[in-house]
């Protein structure tokens, strides 16, 4: 019961518990710390730092460590839909954006500027929007990504005319050739949930559609908000 194989991790002396060993000092004392915290998991592999145990600096080295043992796997690596995205996506863009606030008020058009950028290893396109419309200055961001893993496209929305954040999700319709995706904000009226679609539809490699509805209360779903983004001309 003294003997430990090569590898573990701190050889416990369980053979008589009469004559208990005495306890450690120093260093020893602060490793049999650290193994006492059940939060903390422990493989069999014996794992050597520079650093004090006590230190930040030795956390962060052991979880990088740990990182680099998980393999690549499909639900971590940039998929065909996230080249997709890129290809119909990233760049510079004129975004004409088209507001109905009601079925019978008439529509008001403006046309801001819209930079996505594909970030983190071509893993999530990044949006910034800003110009002038309505009388107002607007900034927005968006994030566009697909989860490998939930095979879904997913995207969140927020700017400066609003305090909420828009997050959606869905799937390919390969009938309308289109994204769907569902999800809820804050109806900023009452303060009450309201059921929110998106479809993006890919009309060429220099242009694309977004399309905004909501489902306010009992009323049917309505189309609020057009968002018709198309490749900015080099002059």
């Amino acid at each position: 019961m003294n003997s430990y194989h090569d590898g573990d991790v701190y050889p416990v002396d369980v053979g008589n518990p009469n004559s208990p060993s005495p306890p450690p000092t120093g260093a020893m004392a602060k490793i049999l710390y650290h193994l006492s915290n059940p939060a903390l998991y422990l493989s069999d592999n014996l794992y050597h730092s520079q650093y004090d145990p006590n230190s930040l600096q030795y956390m962060l080295e052991f979880f990088r460590n740990v990182a680099q043992t998980i393999p690549a796997s499909n639900a971590i690596n940039p998929s065909t839909n996230h080249k997709a995205l890129q290809q119909f996506m990233e760049g510079e863009w004129d975004e004409e954006i088209t507001v109905r606030t009601s079925a019978t008020s008439v529509p008001q058009t403006f046309t801001i500027n819209c930079s996505n950028k594909m970030t983190m290893g071509g893993r999530y396109i990044e949006g910034t929007h800003q110009g002038v419309g309505a009388g107002l200055r607007i900034e927005a961001k968006s994030v566009v990504a697909f989860d490998n893993a939930g095979s879904r496209f997913q995207v969140t929305t927020w700017n400066n005319i609003s305090t909420a954040m828009v997050f959606l999700q869905g799937g390919w319709l390969d009938s309308a050739k289109t994204i769907n995706l569902t999800g809820e904000t804050t109806n900023p009226v009452d303060g009450k949930m309201i059921k929110v679609r998106h479809l993006i539809t890919i009309v060429s490699k220099d242009e694309y559609l977004i399309e905004h509805f909501e489902t306010l209360a009992d009323l049917p779903e309505a189309k609020r908000v057009q968002y018709r983004c198309r490749r900015t001309k080099s002059t």
